[in-house]
């Protein structure tokens, strides 16, 4: 699925702009917040 959609969206900025992309692997940083309080609580 990831792969179509990136070919999909290669084609067309293509096809639109002239634009070609590149797939490349690079190491990327996040930062997941799985939920959040108002108030802090106590441990």
């Amino acid at each position: 699925m990831r792969q179509e959609y990136f070919d999909f969206v290669s084609r067309a900025l293509e096809k639109q702009y002239d634009l070609k992309l590149k797939h490349r692997n690079v190491p990327v940083e996040s930062l997941v917040v799985d939920s959040g309080n108002k108030r802090p609580t106590e441990n």
